[in-house]
């Protein structure tokens, strides 16, 4: 993507060999000083630390690397540096001759075997550097086959981000380098941005746009995968005779191209300022078109003609032919061509624009799930809920809530949620028809704005009052593993639900048990509690017009582990569904004559003390159980109590035939 002028080259090679003696002006620097109305203030965008780049040097190619700063012919020239070159800012600033100087230290990264281009630290005018730090645009480099690369790696370490590799030519030509040049580019870490470009032919082909735009998308689609390339580019270069009709063979290629590859915005339009002012003086809505502008002048922005300030990417430096210079870029083989570039605007501006977009990548729209639609008695703070909607990732949501079926004004408007649920952290009034509604987006657009819902809020009432604990008792001892807490009802509107929280610190810091929603006025709890501990336990109420105070918090102690009283196997296993009742052995320590035996288990919890009848002493390790297993076919457990004392609850599985 060079603009290449073989005779020009020749030219300036001569023009630099014989008339440079004589030149009193050498890269803006004179030998006097400028004159008034050409001094410049130093910039606040440089400072000691920062990343610079050479650059706004061509056409004489080097910025002078000197010993101090000025430009008096006294000062030793250390080297000098190539536009494309980086270094940073170790001293500075000081003035003189009408310019700003700083020191720099060269990163000296480039393949140049002449050490002059390497030069040691040294001074050099503001006018043709560029601050990487301040600057936040993002650089990279367009190649083709004719670029020799000896490390990809290299150029990315060297502050480019992106790359656009040549991909086709006219009708029937693909350049050779693309397969290599896409492994690897992609094989950088951080990974570059790769983005393809296709070098028109309108000159051969007047009348076939559309023919070059498929001949491309045929070797390309395979790297048109939305959210991991770049929108690829039209490089312009050749015109039909006319800027009229040349403008038409765009239109027509960027609609074909577009429509092939189901892209939801145009590719990049490349060419130079003239073409760009042609263009658009034959037809305005050539804007529509994402510019890439070559413009080499020393200067901030590009002339873009009616893009104004909305070009997207300025190819800033490129090969100008010039035989026997030393490499610009790190990563590049010495002499050969390079060509760099500048997107406007940092990398998240990048991604989020000019990676390729399908149609098909925008969300779905959301289903509204929960408040169902025309639903009464609703909780003044409702939680939101609605369904994922399908989508490149990632997806947020805008949830907005109004009292106007138009959505005319808003009581929430609430964007950038990436959960499918939303808890409302204010009440809304009592007895008020509201609407809600969510929209999903993504980086490649919005979904549809999902059906609205209908909902009225509840009506107005009261909050519960403060639940009495009752069971167990305040410092009640010996509590059995497994207790049953019990609580009186509190009084408010019902519906009425209650938290149960258990805890080993009487200030709660860490939960036992955290069981909310419960609707009845005691819990039986499934799980064991440890033995001889100390455990706290408090509830509250909770409706939808608030909730109560916390109970006061009661404590209890679990009872002691037996003493002695153990159960360490059961056998064999009983089978469900046999009828009538089964003998089974459990065996242990601990056990006597007047031993009682518990069997339980886990589901439901359930849980039944054995007969006399059923239990058969046969010594202190062992005895019999006759049980029934017709009715539960689920895990068991079995406790021996002997006395005060309760053994462990030992588990043990019905088999089922």
């Amino acid at each position: 993507m060079t603009w290449n002028n073989k005779i020009v080259a020749v030219i300036l090679i001569f023009a630099l060999c014989f008339a440079g003696p004589f030149l009193n002006v050498f890269l803006g620097e004179s030998n006097t000083t400028r004159p008034a109305e050409a001094q410049v203030i130093v910039s606040t965008s440089f400072g000691v630390g920062q990343k610079v780049e050479v650059y706004g040097t061509q056409p004489s190619s080097t910025l002078k690397v000197r010993e101090t700063w000025g430009t008096s012919t006294n000062i030793a020239i250390y080297g000098e540096k190539y536009w494309g070159s980086t270094g940073t800012v170790i001293d500075g600033p000081q003035y003189a001759n009408g310019y700003v100087w700083w020191k720099v230290q060269w990163d000296n990264t480039e393949n140049v075997s002449n050490s002059y281009y390497k030069p040691q630290p040294g001074w050099s005018a503001q006018d043709y550097l560029w601050s990487y730090d301040t600057d936040t645009r993002v650089r990279g480099v367009d190649v083709s086959h004719s670029n020799t690369i000896t490390n990809w790696q290299a150029i990315k370490n060297s502050g480019r981000d992106f790359v656009f590799i040549k991909t086709t030519e006219g009708t029937n030509y693909q350049d050779p380098g693309l397969a290599t040049n896409i492994l690897d580019a992609s094989s950088t870490n951080p990974k570059l941005l790769v983005g393809l470009y296709h070098f028109g032919r309108p000159d051969l082909n007047p009348t076939s746009a559309g023919s070059e735009a498929d001949w491309f998308y045929e070797k390309a689609k395979n790297y048109l995968v939305a959210g991991q390339y770049l929108v690829p580019a039209l490089d312009l270069e050749r015109t039909t005779g006319d800027f009229q009709s040349l403008a038409l063979w765009v239109h027509a290629w960027m609609i074909e191209f577009q429509k092939k590859a189901n892209l939801t915005s145009y590719p990049l339009l490349y060419c130079s300022k003239s073409y760009a002012q042609g263009l658009y003086s034959q037809d305005s809505t050539m804007t529509k078109y994402p510019l890439w502008v070559v413009d080499f002048a020393n200067s901030y922005s590009p002339t873009t003609s009616g893009w104004s300030s909305s070009w997207a990417f300025r190819q800033y430096a490129g090969d100008i032919g010039v035989v026997g210079t030393a490499g610009r870029c790190p990563g590049f083989k010495e002499d050969t061509g390079v060509d760099l570039d500048i997107y406007n605007g940092n990398i998240n501006s990048l991604k989020s624009k000019l990676l390729i977009q399908t149609a098909t990548n925008q969300p779905s729209m959301p289903v509204l799930l929960q408040p169902s639609n025309t639903l009464t008695g609703v909780s003044r703070t409702p939680t939101f809920q609605w369904s994922a909607s399908s989508g490149t990732a990632p997806i947020t949501y805008t949830l907005q809530i109004s009292t106007s079926s138009t959505f005319s004004s808003m009581v929430v408007n609430q964007p950038g949620l990436s959960a499918t649920s939303y808890l409302l952290p204010s009440s809304l009034n009592y007895s008020t028809p509201y609407y809600w509604r969510v929209q999903a987006i993504n980086s490649y657009g919005n979904s549809p704005i999902s059906l609205g819902f209908s909902f009225t809020t509840v009506a107005s009432g009261t909050a519960p009052s403060m639940p009495v604990l009752l069971q167990p008792s305040n410092t009640l001892t010996g509590v059995s593993r497994t207790p049953t807490f019990q609580w009186s009802a509190s009084s408010g509107t019902a519906p009425i639900t209650y938290t149960l929280q258990i805890s080993t610190s009487s200030t709660f810091s860490s939960m036992v048990v955290n069981q909310p929603g419960l609707s009845a006025t005691s819990y039986l709890l499934p799980s064991s509690l440890n033995y001889s501990t100390p455990y706290y336990w408090r509830v509250q109420a909770i409706n939808s017009y608030g909730n109560s105070p916390i109970s006061l918090g009661f404590s209890f102690t679990t009872v002691a582990a037996a003493a002695g009283v153990t159960v360490t196997g059961v056998s064999p296993s009983p089978v469900h569904g046999r009828t009538g009742l089964q003998y089974v052995a459990v065996f242990g320590t601990g056990f006597t004559a007047s031993s009682t035996v518990c069997v339980g288990g886990p589901i439901g919890p359930w849980s039944k003390t054995l007969l006399t009848s059923q239990v058969t002493f046969v010594s202190s390790t062992s005895l019999l159980m006759n049980i029934n297993t017709t009715a539960v076919a689920q895990p068991w457990w079995v406790q021996v109590l002997t006395g005060t004392n309760a053994s462990n609850q030992f588990p043990f599985q019905v088999v089922v035939p």
